[in-house]
């Protein structure tokens, strides 16, 4: 019950001293102290409709779910000690929404850059544009790309499994991109594997050949490579849009 009951008291806290029936916009920044593993902070955003959130919007929050995930952790019995929280919020809905995303050239060459206009509008105020370099690797010469963008917050890292209490909480403090920011992304042949608390982002097919077991069921577990780039913004962002380009081989 212990994630219930960090839900509630949250919540009930806030209901009681921040009572408003106006459009919020909010951000927790909370510090969970572990008995002998000292402390992690995590932070959580949202935005509530006709008045501040409460128990319903924490039962999913990074801070809830860290204290159950550390409770009923399968290597040792350990003990939340505090849990501080630290609610600011602005009164309107202070996001930015993504409009849509627009490529400057249908074609690229192998190797160089997409250019990727992105259309920003704020609750209130003019409408807001940025370009975006992407670089493009030489791999994808010949094929069709198709370019995400996606609120930062949204982007989960790969991660390894943990293996202890401290992978785990390592991991908890590295569930997504920058939360300002938004992440332009796209696949790449290559594949990944994370295994025994390393990850490798883009590994050729003969190396994941190799690295499957032969004799046994626990190995390395592959997941899709993208590549990334990370762009940071002053506000939140809500949407995502994508954009398809051409990719031509360069001949020398």
């Amino acid at each position: 019950m212990s994630t219930s009951l960090t839900a509630a008291v949250i919540g009930t806290t806030i209901e009681a001293t921040t009572s408003e029936h106006r459009d919020v916009t909010w951000r927790l920044v909370s510090k969970v102290s572990i008995r002998g593993h000292g402390t992690i902070t995590l932070e959580d955003f949202g935005v509530a409709i006709g008045g501040t959130p409460d128990s319903s919007d924490f039962g999913h929050s990074r801070v809830v779910r860290a204290v159950g995930d550390v409770l009923n952790n399968p290597w040792e019995m350990t003990r939340v000690e505090k849990v501080e929280s630290v609610l600011s919020i602005e009164y309107a809905r202070d996001v930015w929404r993504l409009r849509g995303v627009e490529a400057l050239e249908d074609t690229v060459d192998a190797g160089g850059e997409a250019h990727i206009v992105m259309h920003l509008v704020p609750f209130v105020g003019r409408e807001i544009t940025k370009t975006i370099d992407v670089k493009i690797p030489q791999e994808l010469a010949g094929k069709e790309v198709d370019i995400e963008v996606v609120p930062g917050y949204e982007v989960a890292p790969e991660l390894a499994a943990p293996e202890d209490l401290n992978e785990l909480l390592a991991n908890e403090t590295r569930q997504s991109a920058l939360p300002k920011s938004v992440v332009v992304q796209f696949r790449i042949p290559s594949e990944g594997v994370t295994f025994h608390g390393h990850v490798a982002p883009r590994l050729p097919p003969f190396a994941l050949d190799a690295l499957r077991p032969a004799h046994s069921d626990v190995g390395p577990e592959p997941f899709y490579s993208f590549a990334r780039t990370t762009v940071p913004l002053d506000e939140y962002v809500e949407g995502r849009d994508h954009v398809k380009i051409k990719v031509r081989a360069v001949v020398r």
